[in-house]
């Protein structure tokens, strides 16, 4: 029989392997990665980040979710150009430990109320499989 997921199993955080990926291609002083800098600006670098909306679990085959990329930045073409790049990445390249992206959202703007930052986001279909390895044993 199957053993159900226990407390030692984590499904892959998949957020974090697409921000990971964008952050190895952003050149500094901007950032990308799953949290804003917690010193960040309006007037300062553009901060890409990556959230995981929800999705479901097939164990112990896949894993759905959403992920929504988000950046902010000074002015509102500005954040939008970032967020269409990172779209082009994420559709185009392979992100280890992600099996699939599709479906891209059209890119949303609005002002951050707490930083009054300009923000361009989008959303994303995502799958990662759940592999022997991050799976219990068979046992019949």
């Amino acid at each position: 029989m199957m053993d159900a997921p226990g407390s030692t199993y984590a499904p892959p955080q998949v957020d974090r392997l697409v921000g990971d990926h964008l952050a190895d291609l952003v050149d500094a002083p901007a950032t990308a990665g799953v949290a804003l800098p917690p010193d960040y600006r309006r007037e300062g670098p553009p901060a890409l980040v990556v959230s995981d909306d929800g999705g479901g679990i097939l164990w112990p085959v896949k894993l759905d979710t959403t992920i929504r990329i988000t950046v902010y930045g000074v002015t509102r073409t500005k954040a939008k150009g970032m967020a269409a790049w990172a779209m082009g990445i994420v559709m185009a390249q392979r992100i280890p430990g992600v099996a699939h992206l599709w479906n891209p959202s059209g890119i949303l703007s609005a002002v951050d109320s707490r930083t009054g930052a300009y923000m361009a986001s989008f959303t994303v279909a995502a799958r990662a499989r759940l592999t022997a390895s991050q799976t219990s044993r068979y046992v019949p």
